[in-house]
């Protein structure tokens, strides 16, 4: 029996106080760090696939930037 093919998996992706971000995936227990974006995006290519190694992987990988403003009202 073929398992259904997942289309999508998200990554909610912060940016580091100190440099680099950190990428945590909504729907599987997976988490990246990595200095640069393109960094990021190779190694949560590399995870993803290594989490799906033994069944179907995900069509796409949503890089979701997550992004905290705090405005003052004083």
């Amino acid at each position: 029996m073929d398992l259904p093919v997942m289309s999508e998996i998200v990554f909610d992706v912060i940016r580091e106080d100190l440099g680099g971000y950190a990428a945590d995936c909504s729907t599987e227990d997976m988490s990246v760090m990595a200095d640069s974006w393109k960094e990021l995006r190779e190694s949560v290519k590399t995870a993803v696939q290594r989490h799906f190694h033994d069944g179907p992987k995900p069509v796409f990988v949503r890089l979701h930037l997550v992004r905290d403003d705090i405005i003052s009202l004083e």
